[in-house]
């Protein structure tokens, strides 16, 4: 997921979440496998009024295979 910075114009206050991905990508002749895993938290939050996340983590593991015939 992409990481978005925010400003509100009415209140003045700043938004700025950072993270961090590592991961690893193997591909193969007919298919790929991709494996990583983020940490997610915010940088700048003070009174922020919206959600801010404090602490996020995530693991992903993909398998893609093809589709269709081969021209």
């Amino acid at each position: 997921a992409d990481i978005v910075a925010n400003y509100d114009w009415k209140t003045k206050k700043f938004y700025l979440p950072i993270g961090l991905r590592l991961g690893k990508v193997w591909v193969w002749e007919k298919s790929s496998l991709n494996v990583y895993g983020e940490y997610r938290t915010s940088a700048v939050y003070k009174n922020w009024e919206g959600s801010a996340v404090k602490n996020s983590y995530r693991l992903n593991v993909s398998y893609t295979i093809p589709v269709g015939k081969k021209k």
